[in-house]
């Protein structure tokens, strides 16, 4: 089992990795790029300004991290769950509960930060 969620941790982290460069990439290119402010079209006729989309990318991603946060937190549940008392098993469980529960509070705290940025921005905006 403790391999088991190793793996499932690396391809985790490094698909996110992946994702982030990803993400990073194609959200800052235009503005290296354009070097002016860019908005995109809504569909209707009116238009969202760029930092507001970048806070949408940001917090679509983090949510995402979110429920990365809680399927480890899951898992480590499953691992103490069927530990059956082994201390090994146990320590294990605990380890990745407790790292869950710490990266959902950095992910939630993160969040928060996003949003007033995001607000303060739209409000500056106006």
């Amino acid at each position: 089992m403790k391999v088991l969620v190793r793996s499932i941790a690396s391809v985790m982290t490094g698909t996110l990795l992946a994702l982030g460069i990803l993400g990073a990439h194609a959200t800052l290119l235009p503005i290296v790029a354009h070097a002016q402010i860019i908005e995109e079209s809504a569909g209707n006729g009116s238009t969202i300004p760029l930092p507001t989309s970048i806070g949408d990318l940001v917090q679509i991603a983090l949510a995402l991290l979110g429920v990365v946060a809680i399927v480890f937190i899951i898992l480590g549940s499953i691992t103490y769950a069927t530990a059956g008392g082994n201390d090994d098993q146990q320590v294990e469980g605990r380890r990745v509960i407790s790292s869950g529960v710490i990266g959902l509070a950095v992910i939630l705290s993160a969040f928060a930060i996003t949003q007033f940025v995001i607000q303060s921005l739209a409000q500056a905006s106006q």
